[in-house]
């Protein structure tokens, strides 16, 4: 819990409602200015084995790749290297809209179901 005692004090009390109740498993890390602050595991990694989720245990991402992509996104344009309203091909001419009229800068990071 390190450095961080009153946010590792009322951050369990939620996980642990979630756990068993709509997850089955969290890991919970905190990186601050390069460093690992926070390392905390809860609940079980496999359901059928009881296998206790580890902070090393290895998940599957689904969605995550999106909040992921947008924080080096973000990153990048704080360092002037990305101009978010650009059009992407001007970073990747191959790239094409699915949905032309969708074809925006900023709002490609928008997080919302089904995208």
């Amino acid at each position: 819990m390190g450095r961080h005692p009153r946010l590792m004090r009322a951050v369990p009390a939620e996980i642990e409602h979630q756990i068993g109740a709509n997850v089955p498993g969290l890991v919970l890390a905190i990186v601050q200015r390069d460093e690992l602050v926070v390392s905390e595991a809860w609940g079980v990694a496999d359901i059928r084995s009881g296998a206790p989720m580890t902070p090393d245990t290895a998940c599957n991402w689904f969605s995550m790749t999106k909040p992921a992509t947008a924080t080096l996104a973000f990153q990048l344009a704080e360092q002037r290297l990305l101009d978010l309203d650009a059009p992407v091909q001007d970073y990747y001419q191959p790239f094409t809209f699915t949905h032309p009229a969708r074809d925006q800068r900023r709002p490609q990071f928008d997080i919302s179901c089904g995208s």
